[in-house]
């Protein structure tokens, strides 16, 4: 940078971007808070409870993944 050019970067980001970004934050925080509560109440079965939660995730998914009529 010589010759008083300014080369960076430059702030693009909008309010519903850095809405965006605080919420999956406040969510992302959230899901390894619950994580931590339920292994320490339900112990070693709190793997078999997020194995059950996939499932239905995934089933949740390919229904709404299927092909239009």
């Amino acid at each position: 940078m010589s010759g008083g050019s300014k080369e960076g970067l430059k702030p693009t980001l909008g309010l519903f971007d850095a809405t965006a970004i605080s919420v999956g934050a406040i969510i992302g925080a959230g899901i390894f808070v619950v994580t931590g509560i339920v292994a320490g109440l339900a112990g070693p079965a709190s793997v078999l409870s997020m194995v059950l939660a996939a499932l239905v995730s995934l089933l949740t998914a390919l229904s709404f993944a299927r092909a239009p009529p």
